[in-house]
């Protein structure tokens, strides 16, 4: 067109995973009188796995037209915040320090689980609102070889977690005594 259109944009939806700025100005057409296109840039910013539909209304403030979207966005699990190798000898005590991270806005207790055998650590860890803290878990394996499990620290009040994937590299352990 030959003029800029203020659109106000209205948001329809259960939570606040969709947003975007509260105005737009769709440009006018260009100084050689070519058609320009605007974008209005929306974001979609879920605090944890969901499956979630909106509905965006744009509404021309100079024509009161009305364009409607539906939206539908889909956070999935979140995937493993590093992995570990850990190398270490049979039989003897090898620990390592995982750093746990509260997103939330309130004290959290996370319990820990894991599908490793022969650790040990505590059953759970508290962090600060906004936090970080680190879990010291001790691997002392019994027999040589390679192991590979994962570490989880879910949230005991709103469910979410974060995990580890871990690489247990275990070698024989050092002979007791030599036979003459």
């Amino acid at each position: 067109t030959e003029r800029e259109w203020v659109v106000k944009p209205t948001f329809v939806q259960n939570g606040v995973e969709f947003d975007g700025p509260r105005e737009f100005i769709a440009k006018k057409k260009a100084a050689n009188g070519q058609a320009t296109t605007s974008y209005y840039p929306l974001t979609f910013k879920p605090e944890w796995i969901c499956d979630c539909k909106a509905q965006l209304v744009l509404q021309n403030q100079g024509t009161n037209e009305t364009y409607e979207y539906e939206l539908h966005g889909v956070a999935e699990e979140p995937l493993a915040e590093e992995h570990v190798v850990i190398k270490c000898e049979a039989r003897e005590k090898t620990s390592y320090k995982f750093q746990v991270t509260n997103y939330s806005n309130s004290i959290a207790t996370f319990e820990v689980e894991s599908d490793l055998v022969h650790i040990s650590g505590p059953s759970s860890i508290q962090i600060e609102p906004r936090g970080k803290g680190e879990y010291e878990l001790t691997f002392q394996p019994l027999q040589a070889g390679s192991l590979v499990g994962c570490i989880m620290f879910r949230d005991v009040h709103t469910g979410y977690y974060s995990w580890y994937t871990v690489e247990l590299v275990t070698l024989p352990p050092k002979p007791q005594q030599c036979l003459t």
